[in-house]
């Protein structure tokens, strides 16, 4: 089974295709996004290569790493997908099967991260357009800090603010 990574910046777009079991990675890349002047650099079968095309959001960029799936043919070598999403505020400790509902709740955990969760968002929505019926998960860099103790976790600010803002340490 292999997972196809994917990790929406907020100004590029990052991908590996890899086996978890084996560790192999069969297609690795990163895909800057500056309209005209975008870049995309991938290794595959131990081969890399860089050029530059037009790329003006994270769509154009997933359906370039499509073409490259398609070109070295390993779409059907795509079983699952992983994301990476900056912020899923204390409600997300784990990783989780996104849903119609969680797409909804990382949408309201944008103002948590306003430059990153935005990218992660549409990297995740043009990905579940791009392969129908594959399962897909979002990993967030902040479910780390989710077993701290509430001591650490805690600014010292009146607890009111703390409260309404949702402030916490991450």
């Amino acid at each position: 089974m292999n997972i196809l990574i994917i990790n929406s910046g907020s100004s590029s777009l990052k991908f590996s295709l890899i086996n978890p079991e084996s560790q192999e990675e069969l297609l690795k890349g990163l895909i800057e996004i500056h309209n005209r002047l975008s870049m995309i650099s991938y290794t595959c079968a131990g081969k890399s290569n860089s050029e530059s095309f037009d790329c003006a959001d994270h769509k154009e960029a997933i359906a370039k790493l499509m073409e490259l799936l398609k070109e070295f043919q390993l779409m059907d070598q795509v079983h699952a997908l992983a994301h990476r999403v900056v912020h899923g505020g204390s409600q997300f400790t784990q990783a989780t099967i996104i849903t119609p509902t969680v797409l909804n709740q990382i949408e309201a955990c944008i103002p948590l991260a306003p430059v990153h969760n935005p990218a992660n968002l549409l990297g995740i929505q043009t990905a579940i357009e791009a392969f129908p019926g594959l399962p897909q998960v979002a990993m967030f860099d902040t479910a780390f800090a989710s077993s701290m103790p509430e001591k650490a976790k805690t600014y010292p600010l009146p607890l009111e603010l703390k409260e309404k803002h949702a402030v916490q340490r991450y």
